[in-house]
C-alpha cells in the first residue's frame, strides 16, 4: 500500500486486516448505502471523530467493517490533516473486538517539525 499524498499503512492478519490513512484527503468513511451501515459520534481524548459500521460482499466473501476518522487533528502547511484508521474481519465478533482497539486511539497534538 502506498499513498501519493498520505501516510499510509496495512497490517494483514488471518483474523482482521488494519490500515489507516494520515493525510489531507483520509477517507471520512461515507459510505451509507452499504449494508448495516451505521455512524455516530464520539469522542477520543476530548478530540471528536466518527465512528462508522458496515459490512459489505467482497469477490464472494462477508467481510465487517468498523472505521475511525479523526478529523482535523492538524493544520499543516497546505491544509487540515485526518487520520483514519479501520478494520476488516471476516468473522463479526472479531470486528466488535477489534472496534473497542480503535476507540482506544488517543490522538497526541503533532509538532511541526521546521
Amino acid at each position: 500500500m502506498q499513498g501519493i499524498d498520505s501516510v499510509v499503512g496495512e497490517h494483514r492478519s488471518r483474523r482482521a486486516s488494519l490500515s489507516f490513512d494520515y493525510g489531507l484527503y483520509s477517507d471520512r468513511f461515507e459510505f451509507r448505502g452499504q449494508e448495516n451501515y451505521n455512524d455516530s459520534l464520539v469522542s477520543l481524548d476530548d478530540k471528536p471523530a466518527r465512528l462508522v459500521r458496515y459490512s459489505e460482499v467482497v469477490e464472494g466473501e462477508r467481510s465487517y467493517v468498523a472505521a475511525i476518522h479523526i478529523p482535523d487533528l492538524f493544520f499543516g502547511p497546505l491544509g487540515e490533516e485526518s487520520l483514519s484508521v479501520w478494520v476488516d474481519c471476516p468473522i463479526q465478533p472479531d470486528c466488535r473486538v477489534m472496534e473497542r482497539t480503535l476507540l482506544s486511539i488517543a490522538p497526541i497534538p503533532l509538532l511541526q517539525v521546521a
